[in-house]
């Protein structure tokens, strides 16, 4: 059975294919005729869906149905099965073999440019000329003649034309000779609609156009012998000294998918600054691999909030990425470069700054050995609750100050195993980030040469511990610590033993938190600090305002406020002592419970080691501690208000108490408790005699004891005369 030649299956044919394939492709006689660089939208021909892929191979069916009907007809029996399956399967086959083809092609979001209209051109009143340099590999002024060919439509848009290959566009564009009607303000898009080529000396060319809004046909420009994209898009151009926004008004940019980077080595400001701009979609394809700086690359883009897959850039020889995804206010996601190779970099500096709705799905597994600059990184970063930087090398960092400032949405911050040791500046580095509780992992850190740590911890009211006991500090004693625990109002304590410091801190430099009765955001629960033998330098101890007129006073366990000036002041101001070992010392925050021990006449009785409990209103364990020698014990509350009870423990053999509790109430001073506690043979004697009492009913019961032992002896005596 003949199939293949009848017209039925040539029909079939036909529909197939022109069902399959681009109608450009049937109705152009080559490829080639298509403009030069333009991107062909494969999913535009057919199939970019399940949908249609089932729709090819079902046509192919009903048409192969069809033709096998006609047969029947035409013969007036059947087809064999043999004659079936020779009819069906080829159709079927290449139904399924146009919508896997199809299917298979990547697709992306491509915008064929437009041809130039040298017609409208001729017509138009509203001519330019955009001048050209005549040589690509040596260009020197820029000329009129050869230029490319410009109008002006009645939108805003200008239609530029081709140029020779051997030419490329400047920076400059001027109305055509007799015509007048041309300005560069009236200028909204810019489509290239012929081949033309790019260099460096063409940058600043869309600088021209205050007015810019959309960027088309950027298929047409070849870019291959740009070393450099600086400022390219920006509203800005390289010459910053006079320039100012020129074209901050770009919405879209269409065409760059196909463009041959692989030439560039410097892509910094490209797309600075453009606040109305959603999409740079295809940027995605560029080759980076020579790239050595992407700073600041799409800084300031506040509109764009998802980015182009952009893990397939080549990152490793890439030396600075500071500020290159700074103050995106709209950024929601950019987990494609969690695994960038980043071992070339030295510099991150607010690399994320300002981004306040970005979050990271994953950790940032970059190798950081070489950065030098983490200042700013994910300053103001306020949607990142949790962070990960576990795995990051800052050995050479010398720049941290406000790395992680202001991320007031954080909870959970990883940075154990971090060794700043080249580190001098961590000033404001974790500045206001108060939901964090813990900064695990800082307790090791070695940092010789930090010159400022301001503010360094300021503002982290809900942080409970920081363990910098042993952080080592320049030998000289001139790192700053101004303000660096001011508003840390969980802290209940402060280890600074391994700390030396020679400057003088006063009141205004605010090294501490501090307490003000009548301020909700000024209610410091620290009660502790230590200082070590390092510390030499004068500073004043956290405030602690009572009442108006009234400041807690702070003690030395040691030395108690012998080293101390305006006790119970608002500038209570310690001096370390001239010797190393008296300036170990730990003060402790507000009043004391003395507890002692008197007898029943109310001398002092010298019972040492009987345990003191103190509890609170509550009946909750407040305090404990035992007496010493004199029979004392100071039981050092740290607190400056509330009333308690003292009860006295278990006594040594022989003793007795009269009264073994006392209450406390602490109200703006130290408070004194006393317990009555007797000799056994004491208690005894009073218990049978209280009207007596003391130590002189012994001696009148002793006495009047011996009386009747006398008498007794005298009767005796009489009796035996």
């Amino acid at each position: 059975m003949k199939i293949w030649g009848t017209a039925a299956f040539a029909q079939m044919r036909l529909i197939i294919m022109r069902r399959a394939l681009p109608e450009s492709v049937l109705t152009s006689p080559t490829r080639d005729s298509k403009p030069v660089g333009t991107d062909v939208d494969q999913a535009e021909s057919l199939l970019v869906n399940p949908l249609k892929w089932l729709l090819t191979i079902v046509v192919g069916w009903i048409t192969a149905f069809t033709v096998w009907m006609a047969q029947v007809g035409n013969h007036g029996n059947r087809v064999s099965k043999r004659g079936l399956v020779l009819l069906i399967l080829p159709a079927f086959l290449l139904g399924v073999g146009l919508a896997t083809a199809t299917a298979s092609t990547p697709t992306q979001s491509v915008h064929a440019a437009s041809t130039f209209n040298q017609s409208a051109y001729n017509a138009s009143s509203k001519k330019a000329t955009w001048y050209i340099y005549t040589s690509l590999t040596n260009p020197a002024g820029a000329t009129a003649m050869g230029g490319a060919q410009a109008y002006l439509d009645s939108a805003g848009t200008l239609h530029v034309s081709g140029t020779a290959p051997t030419t490329a566009l400047a920076n400059s564009i001027y109305a055509a000779s007799g015509s007048s009607g041309f300005k560069l303000t009236d200028v909204n898009a810019v489509s290239f609609e012929g081949p033309t080529v790019f260099i460096d000396k063409s940058l600043g060319l869309f600088q021209r156009f205050t007015n810019l809004q959309k960027i088309t046909g950027l298929s047409n420009v070849d870019v291959s012998r740009m070393t450099t994209m600086d400022y390219l898009f920006s509203s800005h151009s390289s010459n910053t000294t006079s320039s100012t926004n020129t074209n901050a008004l770009l919405t879209t940019i269409e065409g760059t998918s196909n463009w041959d980077t692989s030439n560039v080595t410097s892509m910094q400001w490209t797309f600075e600054d453009q606040p109305n701009l959603t999409s740079v979609d295809g940027i995605q394809n560029w080759n980076t691999s020579k790239v050595t700086s992407m700073a600041s690359l799409f800084y300031m883009d506040s509109s764009l909030s998802t980015m182009p897959d952009l893990s397939g850039w080549n990152t490793s020889k890439v030396t600075d990425t500071s500020y290159a995804f700074g103050n995106m206010s709209a950024l929601t996601n950019i987990d494609s470069v969690l695994n960038w190779k980043m071992q070339s970099n030295t510099n991150i500096q607010g690399m994320f700054q300002n981004d306040s709705k970005l979050t990271f799905g994953g950790r940032l597994n970059w190798d950081t050995s070489a950065v030098t600059n983490f200042a700013d990184v994910f300053w103001n970063d306020t949607a990142i609750t949790s962070l990960d930087l576990s795995n990051w090398n800052v050995a050479k960092g010398d720049d941290f100050s406000q790395m992680f400032r202001a991320m007031t949405g954080l909870t959970s911050l990883d940075i154990s195993g971090w060794q700043p040791t080249s580190a001098t500046e961590l000033g404001f580095m974790f500045y206001g980030d108060a939901k964090l509780t813990s900064l695990p992992g800082i307790d090791g850190w070695t940092l010789g040469n930090a010159v400022n740590l301001t503010s360094m911890f300021q503002g982290m009211s809900s942080v409970t511990d920081l363990p910098v006991s042993k952080w080592q500090l320049l030998a000289n004693g001139k790192t700053n610590i101004t303000n660096i625990f001011w508003g840390d109002n969980a802290l209940t304590k402060l280890d600074l033993s391994g700390w030396t410091i020679s400057g003088a801190y006063g009141a205004s430099d605010k090294v501490f938190p501090t307490y003000v009765y009548s301020s909700s955001t000024l209610q410091s629960q620290l009660k502790s600090i230590t200082f070590g033998s390092g510390w030499t330098g004068k500073v004043v101890l956290p405030q602690f305002q009572l009442n108006a007129s009234q400041y807690g006073p702070w003690r030395g366990e040691k030395h108690d406020k012998a080293n101390v000036a305006g006790v119970g002041t608002a500038t209570e101001t310690y001096t370390p002592p001239s010797t190393a070992a008296d300036r170990v010392e730990t003060f402790r925050f507000a009043y004391d419970i003395i507890a002692k021990i008197v007898n029943s006449q109310g001398q002092a009785m010298t019972l040492a080691d009987v345990p003191v409990t103190v509890t609170g209103s509550d009946g909750s364990k407040v305090m404990s501690g035992n007496t010493g020698a004199d029979g004392t014990v100071t039981l050092a509350m740290n607190s400056t208000g509330g009333d308690y009870t003292a009860s006295l423990g278990t006594l040594p053999g022989g003793y007795d108490a009269s009264v073994d509790t006392a209450t406390a109430k602490i109200d703006g001073a130290d408070v004194e408790v006393t317990f009555v506690v007797d000799e056994q043979n004491d208690a005894d004697l009073i218990n049978q005699y209280p009207h007596a009492g003391g130590h002189g009913t012994f001696l009148t019961v002793v006495a009047g004891v011996l009386a009747v032992v006398l008498g007794t002896t005298g009767m005796v005596v009489r009796r035996r005369v």
